[in-house]
């Protein structure tokens, strides 16, 4: 049992990582192509999606639940207490908190930990021209990366 928890856990943990991942790695892979397309022509320019996080408490809340549930390995075999200690106070406290299906669908969309905009650069320098509106989001969010199912 203490082999599945363990795996269980990292698994789902990496899970949301590889999805941040994949979507940092879409956004690159978009840029390259908006950087080829002229948006306007005088004065010639392109655009270019940027992701910041924007983590909000939920979402750390979540991240740090998640990071408590992978178990320490090493205290975990010591014991059967430690066993039971580690499941009561992190694993237990994270399923009961999932559970509750408003939080859990505001923190597990990994695409909600991004802001999207795009940004403006004159082709022949490469130097910005001006942020864009968040117009973006509506399309980004949607093409980037849907979830997959865990």
């Amino acid at each position: 049992m203490q082999e599945t928890i363990t795996n269980k856990v990292g698994d789902f943990r990496m899970f949301f990582e590889n999805w941040s991942d994949s979507i940092k790695e879409n956004i690159k892979h978009l840029n390259d192509s908006l950087k080829g397309i002229d948006f306007k022509s005088k004065p010639q320019t392109y655009i270019q999606l940027v992701a910041p996080n924007k983590i909000t408490d939920e979402v750390k809340e979540f991240r740090k639940l998640l990071e408590e549930a992978v178990p320490n390995v090493y205290q975990m075999e010591k014991t059967i207490e430690g066993r039971e200690y580690h499941f009561n106070n992190h694993i237990h406290p994270f399923i009961e908190k999932l559970d509750k299906e408003e939080w859990r669908k505001k923190v597990m969309d990994v695409r909600s930990w991004f802001t999207y905009k795009a940004e403006e650069f004159y082709k022949e320098n490469n130097q910005k021209f001006k942020r864009m509106k968040q117009w973006v989001n509506f399309l980004v969010v949607k093409k980037l990366n849907s979830p997959t199912q865990f």
